[in-house]
């Protein structure tokens, strides 16, 4: 999910990384909310489950914009472009959810940390294993690989995309592959409610979008309005779905995917300081963070019941960086080196 450093233009990467942390922030504070809902007996407010929902749409935008970053910085001849393309994917994104998906089934961990562990049939634990759970129709055994599928199937998509708007008229092929992206969304709630991706194209094509637009656009706006502006349309998007009956409106994520692709190109770079340091780090091991925040609430407050609630807290976030670290350093850092090899 997470384009490393050397593979990202310099002047964005820190209003990118904020994006990227502020979207697995995201994430984890709507399961934390969820787990204080769960053990005092509460019901969990549409607002709360809009927020990991948010998180998400903010991961489909960032990643398909440094996608087409990476793509550019290849230079090399279309027919190539996808092999290396897809082999630098395959070793980004496969390597860490197949670890997780194993260690899920070997530890028993349930799909959600206050669920009881089901055990999945041969059927489910392929399509895990290959991220088509979509397809399929398997449910996930960890609920946030819900999203990966979603994401190596646009990886089908992203390529061709890039290579359309690389003419002198990007800006409008992008804005149409955007339209035509709704169109099919709106299509599929009706006709094709079982392709499920394309619920979320326009999250992707926006991604497309803030990319054309940034080849010819100069960013204007004062850097510090970027995590300001994100923050506000955190809160906007929680009061819009407060405002709507249906949970998870596709045309709330659409319009939210669309403004923070519009905000990219214009937005200056945050300067050095804490945020972006901090951003940084968090964006880094932030696809780890993502899929393992819920085997740390289960290993530390559903794992051990009895347990004092301090030490089951400790445990907790013990857990919650010790299984980021460790997985960056040993599942992704290296496959990602080897996948490059690879690719050239």
């Amino acid at each position: 999910m997470r384009v490393p450093a050397t593979d990202a233009v310099a002047d964005d990467l820190p209003n990118l990384d904020v994006l990227r942390s502020l979207a697995v922030l995201l994430v984890v504070l709507d399961h934390a909310i969820e787990l204080v809902a769960v053990k005092t007996g509460r019901q969990v407010a549409a607002e709360v489950f809009a927020l990991g929902r948010l998180g998400v749409v903010l991961f489909f935008v960032h990643t398909s914009f440094v996608l087409m970053r990476s793509l550019e910085r290849l230079h090399v001849h279309r027919r190539h472009l996808l092999l290396r393309f897809y082999v630098r994917r395959a070793f980004r994104i496969y390597p860490l959810s197949v670890a997780t998906v194993l260690f899920v089934l070997l530890a028993r961990v349930p799909d959600m940390p206050w669920n009881a562990y089901r055990e999945p049939g041969l059927r489910d634990v392929v399509s895990n294993l290959a991220l088509t759970m979509n397809l399929s129709h398997s449910a996930p055994v960890l609920l946030p690989l819900w999203s990966l599928p979603l994401e190596v199937q646009m990886y089908v998509i992203l390529p061709l995309a890039f290579l359309a708007v690389r003419g002198p008229r990007g800006i409008l092929v992008a804005s149409l592959l955007w339209v035509a992206s709704i169109l099919l969304g709106l299509a599929q709630s009706e006709v094709w409610h079982r392709v499920f991706l394309l619920q979320f194209g326009p999250c992707f094509m926006a991604g497309v979008l803030a990319y054309a637009l940034s080849r010819t656009t100069s960013p204007v706006v004062p850097s510090m309005a970027w995590p300001a502006g994100l923050v506000a349309l955190a809160a906007a998007y929680v009061g819009l779905q407060h405002g709507t009956d249906r949970l998870h409106p596709p045309a709330l994520a659409w319009g939210a995917s669309l403004a923070v692709a519009l905000a990219i190109p214009l937005c200056r770079g945050i300067g050095p300081g804490w945020l972006a340091r901090a951003s940084n780090q968090l964006a880094r091991y932030s696809y780890g963070v993502y899929l393992t925040h819920c085997i740390a609430i289960w290993a530390g407050f559903f794992a051990l019941p009895r347990a004092p609630l301090a030490l089951r807290l400790l445990v907790c976030l013990a857990v919650l960086v010790a299984l980021p670290l460790a997985s960056y350093r040993f599942v992704e850092e290296p496959l990602i080196k080897i996948g490059r090899r690879l690719s050239r």
